[in-house]
């Protein structure tokens, strides 16, 4: 019981299938906690940096989705946090998200 209570109360969320790691010497400001951000598939023309990496907690067995709105409520609170404009995204042969490079524009 005590456990689902935290769960609730992380930012991040428990179960999401995904962990976060700051990458790069930049360290951008957070922005609000439920700020907006692009999925993009392909890495941008304009200049940016990368700040972040999303990746499965357990790349063989974990809870991974294939679906972008699920994808997101994982991984916004990640995003915004790190100052994050959008996140570049990788996926398996089944399209499930399997990587997210979590970027800043210039």
């Amino acid at each position: 019981m005590r456990a689902a209570a935290v769960c609730l109360l992380l930012a991040a969320g428990c179960g999401t299938g995904y962990v976060y790691g700051r990458v790069g010497e930049v360290a951008p400001a957070p922005r609000e906690p439920s700020c907006k951000f692009v999925l993009l598939d392909t890495r941008p023309q304009r200049p940016y940096d990368e700040i972040g990496v999303i990746a499965p907690k357990d790349i063989e067995y974990g809870d991974v989705t294939a679906s972008p709105p699920f994808f997101v409520d994982a991984i916004t609170s990640w995003v915004c946090a790190s100052g994050g404009d959008a996140v570049v995204t990788e996926h398996d042969m089944y399209g499930h998200y399997i990587r997210g490079t979590v970027i800043k524009y210039r």
